[in-house]
């Protein structure tokens, strides 16, 4: 297959990740390079080494995986990395890796698209950094978050945002990732909502109890 070009397509940079000891270059998918590091990807995460990081560049884009990541030849005398996020989600993700600012996120659906590349990629900090975040959200906005939960399949999440929103009684409102979930999640939350007494600890809410 033949090389497509990956200079006439690249989007200037900017955000922190223009190391000149970098070793890999990450492409998303608008374009945007980060000259990244092997060794802190891989301690982030180890599966990464599978993902990200080939030994050796192909001499044809290829695919290196199930993710359908590709490998370009050199640029700027390092192997490329064609993503399939964009460079507004892996900018967050890999402040997150590095021992930088983390980044300041309040839209949860920014936070969900860095946690699932997390869940992706393998990032288990960034992971729970973002699963942390999303409890905090859950207190002004716990339908939501407990939606996103259940899709997500986020149990300890979907826990906490239930019983915001048992606490709030906002049960009966209407958010717009409800349509992602089932009816099981949602009648679960609602027999949960609705339960004399004090809320149950053991409750599940994104999978359907085994019979």
């Amino acid at each position: 297959m033949a090389e497509p070009s990956i200079g006439s397509n690249i989007v200037p940079s900017a955000h922190p990740f223009v190391f000149s000891s970098a070793d890999v270059i990450l492409l998303s998918s608008d374009g945007r390079k980060f000259f990244v590091h092997k060794n802190i990807l891989s301690v982030a995460s180890p599966f990464s080494n599978n993902v990200f990081l080939p030994q050796a560049p192909s001499p044809d884009l290829c695919p290196t995986d199930e993710h359908n990541q590709l490998v370009s030849r050199n640029h700027d005398g390092l192997p490329v990395i064609h993503i399939t996020e964009h460079g507004s989600i892996i900018e967050p993700l890999l402040r997150l890796c590095y021992p930088i600012d983390d980044p300041v996120l309040t839209d949860p659906h920014v936070i969900r698209r860095v946690l699932e590349a997390a869940m992706k990629y393998e990032f288990s900090e960034a992971l729970q950094l973002m699963k942390d975040r999303l409890v905090v959200l859950a207190k002004t906005m716990p339908l939501r978050i407990y939606a996103i939960a259940c899709a997500d399949r986020l149990e300890d999440v979907a826990r906490a945002a239930a019983l915001e929103v048992r606490t709030s009684r906002q049960f009966k409102k209407y958010v717009d990732e409800l349509e992602e979930i089932r009816a099981g999640a949602y009648y679960r939350l609602l027999a949960y909502c609705e339960k004399p007494g004090p809320a149950p600890v053991d409750q599940v809410f994104c999978d359907p109890p085994t019979i």
